[in-house]
């Protein structure tokens, strides 16, 4: 990744978000994907794959999802207020991460070649590319349970708050 991040500086910019230099571990992503970040220790977890190329695109994606760790605080804050509802809060978070979707599909069209990957590969997230904009992603290619991932931690955590301020 330091040789090529294609263009989209996400370790420097993890860095400034969280405060800390950004660790790697390998072992399966929260929620059972291909990997997960969290900003409070600065760390990105990658599922152990074979293929450096994959492992790296995904590092990419997490790394982004860091660097937009007072975005997510935002909205954890937000819907703490009782201020988002289900699918709003499963929006937002759904947002940022479409950032690192398009980040991670730059980088790899980039930087393939220079992470070693073999002719022809493919990003794992080649699926979204042809997403026109974040209601495209969301609407017709984001699977279900990424977004129930989402979606039952703001059950578990929000839903009696929201009820609260917004009483039907």
């Amino acid at each position: 990744m330091k040789a090529c991040d294609g263009g989209t500086d996400v370790w420097n910019l993890a860095y400034l978000a969280t405060g800390k230099t950004p660790a790697v571990k390998i072992q399966p992503g929260a929620g059972g994907f291909g990997g997960s970040a969290n900003a409070p220790s600065a760390t990105i977890s990658i599922s152990p794959t074979p293929d450096c190329c994959a492992a790296t695109d995904v590092a990419i994606h997490e790394l982004t999802n860091l660097s937009n760790a007072t975005v997510f605080a935002k909205i954890h804050a937000d819907a703490i207020a009782g201020n988002l509802s289900r699918t709003d809060y499963i929006k937002a978070n759904e947002k940022v991460e479409y950032e690192g979707v398009q980040n991670a599909l730059k980088a790899f069209a980039a930087c393939k070649g220079s992470w070693g990957c073999p002719a022809g590969a493919v990003s794992p997230l080649s699926g979204f590319q042809s997403a026109k904009d974040f209601d495209d992603y969301y609407n017709h290619y984001l699977a279900a349970n990424h977004k129930e991932y989402y979606g039952k931690f703001w059950d578990a955590n929000f839903k009696a708050a929201y009820n609260k301020k917004h009483p039907s």
